[in-house]
């Protein structure tokens, strides 16, 4: 056996490409003494492991600076760096090996976003600028630009919702008043020459006036709402 990331003090979370070239994975040179700290996005040339080559950084761990101030960004700010205490999703690439899939948090929320492993060139899930199908007629109104996005997984091309084989990756939503749900949305760091995402998001089914919970009420541990004592 061979030791892929030699420079490593921490790696973990292992996707291979699709073509099975390249090595993406979550990893620290530094290391860092609690059960989670700031880690890179790396991706390793597996061919090139022969020569000496080591992974190169698609996107940058988060720093403790605060980042540049950027109106347009979310909280105001630039793109502060990665920072997920979890695992890059399983299915993370994109059917053509250029696009990594990956959810960090960027401002006080986790947001959904894309990286081109080639360029580094970002982009991200904007709430705002999707919209919410209500019934799957089509009506509804951009989701709230407060929701937290994640990443679940990339998609195969053909399930595009664009009709023209991009690439798409599903995603889940929700903000502090709405459960949310789940969304095939395009997320194309170079697309058009600009940065660009995009998608329909639909709703996850309501509870209605309904409560929940957490005391043992057995069978009737769904309760309308003021309808009985104990639902909270």
């Amino acid at each position: 056996w061979e030791v892929l990331s030699p420079g490593d003090a921490v790696a973990f979370s292992p996707r291979l490409s699709p073509g099975g070239g390249e090595l993406a994975y979550l990893g620290s040179s530094a290391g860092f003494e609690t059960h989670v700290g700031p880690l890179e996005i790396k991706v390793l040339d597996l061919g090139a492991t022969q020569t000496g080559a080591g992974p190169r950084v698609v996107v940058p761990a988060r720093l403790s600076e605060p980042p540049a101030p950027d109106p347009k960004a979310p909280g105001g700010f630039a793109f502060p760096g990665f920072w997920w205490p979890g695992s890059l999703p399983a299915k993370c690439w994109s059917p053509d090996g250029s696009t990594l899939y990956f959810t960090s948090h960027w401002g006080s929320r986790p947001s959904a976003m894309a990286v081109d492993v080639r360029t580094g060139a970002l982009v991200r899930a904007d709430p705002a600028g999707l919209s919410v199908l209500e019934g799957g007629s089509g009506a509804g109104g951009a989701l709230s630009g407060d929701a937290a996005v994640t990443v679940l997984g990339a998609l195969d091309a053909g399930n595009s919702p664009r009709g023209d084989g991009s690439a798409a990756v599903l995603v889940a939503w929700s903000t502090p008043t709405d459960p949310g749900g789940v969304a095939v949305a395009t997320l194309r760091p170079n697309g058009g020459g600009e940065n660009e995402s995009g998608g329909a998001f639909f709703p996850a089914p309501r509870l209605g006036p309904m409560a929940i919970s957490s005391a043992p009420l057995g069978p009737a541990s769904f309760q309308e709402a003021g309808a009985g004592q104990g639902a909270s």
